[in-house]
């Protein structure tokens, strides 16, 4: 755009919005799919939440279930039992914004002769940008970023901070509750399922890649542990959520148990327009990280945002030009009220510590501590609660006495055997 009398770059986008001989239509190639980010508003879970004093909130969760049930007799003094049932979860307001600059001249000449408005095309594109960055947090650690300081905290904490990889590992505290710790101790309700493959020989080892039927076996057995895991009568998984690798091998794993019946529907179309495990949908996100598969029941996670600040806009005015900054503002975070119900499988070069009979992937030794391990075992009653009576009043006769009867029963019959038998006649022939 040479010698455009006022800058081609600061004209650019008021050029290609309103000359006449450009289209009519604003050819648009910005649209994504966020199959997570769409579950979860389709859930209702995107919610605000008033904002109290302070910056920190504070939320009870009902942790535990009050198990004192206690058999006793009729005359037993009552004890009593304090149980622990709440606890608390903590967590602080993100703040983020996103802006856009439009010259207030530029803006006039767009309106005389204009076939798209430019006001309106960055507000969409500012909306768009807007939903691929919670897309992409909602995976996101928290913590580190390409845009930001490393370890600054300022993210919101997505899946890879709200479950864990490893739920046991010391020191590890998610929405300032404990969650690291001994298998079956007091903060199991706080710990996500979780299991491991390990590309070396430190853990469940995951098949190289040249063999890819062994992966898809292997593949598909975890996540069926993994449903069967966390599937109950009061909580189901609603979604799977896994990047190219894994998406992939599974519609392989299909594909190989694809029967063609030589029917005219199966000739048109031999892929998958939808594909789902255990009646569960799987969804292929491409912000799902590649080494992870999420099992997710998407009415645990919520998204909160501060009301009033749902991506709230404001109009500033530039001191020193004739231009408009549009800023649009957020404030919110994501929180989880019940990890136990969710759970994520990860591939890692060597293992991270998570316990043998922890790990759905090794499910041989897998032991669920939400449930008692009790051994088998043959028992008897062995209380008398009255010489020769049952505590109903049936008669039970001594066990001597009824020894001594059965063998005198017996030895009656076999006198009778003898006498009945024919006597042998010395000297009879046939």
């Amino acid at each position: 755009m040479a010698n455009y009398g006022y800058g081609a770059a600061l004209f650019k986008d008021a050029w290609a919005a309103t000359r006449s001989y450009y289209a009519k239509k604003v050819i648009e190639d910005i649209e994504r799919s966020h199959p997570l980010l769409d579950k979860m508003a389709g859930q209702g879970n995107i919610a605000a939440k008033e904002g109290g004093v302070g910056k920190r909130n504070v939320e009870l969760i009902l942790a535990r279930v009050n198990q004192n049930v206690r058999w006793v007799t009729f005359d037993e003094p009552i004890t009593a039992t304090r149980t622990s049932l709440l606890e608390q979860i903590e967590w602080d307001w993100k703040f983020c914004y996103q802006d856009f600059v439009l010259n207030d001249k530029v803006l006039s000449i767009n309106k005389s002769d204009e076939i798209a408005s430019l006001l309106e095309i960055n507000q969409k594109a500012l909306r768009q940008g807007f939903s691929r960055a919670m897309a992409e947090q909602l995976y996101a650690g928290g913590a580190d970023s390409p845009k930001l300081r490393s370890g600054s905290g300022l993210e919101m904490g997505g899946l890879n901070y709200l479950l864990s990889e490893n739920p046991y590992a010391s020191d590890l505290y998610v929405l300032n509750l404990q969650r690291g710790g001994t298998p079956g101790d007091k903060y199991e309700f706080w710990r996500n399922r979780a299991g491991e493959w390990t590309i070396d020989a430190s853990g469940v080892q995951f098949p190289s890649d040249a063999n890819r039927v062994a992966q898809a076996e292997m593949l598909v057995n975890s996540m069926r542990n993994m449903v069967q895991t966390l599937n109950t009568s009061k909580n189901s998984i609603d979604g799977i959520y896994m990047n190219y690798k894994f998406y992939d091998l599974y519609i392989y794993f299909m594909q190989e148990r694809l029967h063609i019946n030589n029917v005219s529907g199966e000739k048109k179309d031999v892929g998958f327009s939808s594909v789902e495990f255990m009646g569960i949908p799987v969804y292929l996100d491409k912000y799902c990280p590649s080494n992870q598969i999420y099992f997710l029941n998407s009415s645990t996670l919520h998204f909160k945002y501060l009301e009033g600040e749902n991506f709230k806009q404001e109009v500033r005015q530039i001191p020193d030009m004739f231009a408009h900054q549009y800023i649009t503002t957020f404030i919110g975070n994501f929180i989880i009220e019940r990890p136990r119900c969710n759970g994520v499988i990860t591939l890692n070069t060597t293992t991270n510590g998570l316990p043998e009979d922890c790990n759905v992937c090794n499910f041989s030794a897998y032991h669920d501590y939400d449930y008692p391990n009790v051994q088998s075992g043959q028992t008897s009653d062995t209380v008398i609660e009255r010489e020769d009576y049952s505590g109903s009043g049936v008669y039970r006769e001594p066990v001597l006495l009824r020894d001594l009867k059965e063998k005198r029963g017996k030895t009656e019959v076999n006198k009778k055997d003898e006498s009945n038998k024919s006597p042998h006649i010395i000297g009879e022939r046939d």
